[in-house]
């Protein structure tokens, strides 16, 4: 049997995976946007699948809102399409993410600010606001586009 396993991620992952009756393990590259296809029995499909499933990895007619970019079927190769929606799920689960964290970090940021004011007898003003400007690190990405953002703490 054929399980067919890809990358819906934008960077290359190395698919590490152990089979029953052997003692070393495995691993294979896989490029961002591309799949493999491993040969093997049932019962190495099986442990496979077991093997990766609590770290996301799940079946490409079930890519949940929360997907972690790795997918795979069993003899049935993946079509570009699901691919691509893979791909898309995974970087709308990591703006939403990201935008999560960001708004979390400026309410801590702000409770340490009315904290320091407090402990200094002073008295914090209402609504801090945070800017973030950033730029990607590899000039290889393929969205070049710059991160900015405002958030603001109401009370």
């Amino acid at each position: 049997m054929k399980l067919h396993i890809a990358n819906c991620s934008p960077q290359r992952h190395l698919f590490n995976y152990k089979l029953p009756e052997r003692r070393q393990p495995f691993a294979r590259h896989i490029p961002a946007g591309d799949q493999i296809t491993l040969e093997v029995q049932d019962t190495d499909i099986t442990a496979i699948i077991d093997q990766h499933e609590r770290y996301g990895f799940v079946d490409v007619t079930k890519i949940p809102k929360d997907f972690s970019g790795i997918c795979y079927s069993i003899d049935r190769e993946i079509k570009v399409s699901k691919i691509k929606d893979g791909y898309e799920a995974r970087i709308e689960f990591l703006d939403d993410r990201a935008e999560k964290i960001i708004e979390e970090s400026a309410v801590v940021i702000n409770n340490g600010i009315k904290n320091a004011a407090v402990n200094h007898g002073q008295e914090q003003q209402d609504g801090f606001e945070m800017s973030i400007n950033s730029e990607p690190l590899d000039p290889e990405q393929d969205d070049k586009s710059p991160v900015k953002k405002n958030v603001k703490v109401t009370k």
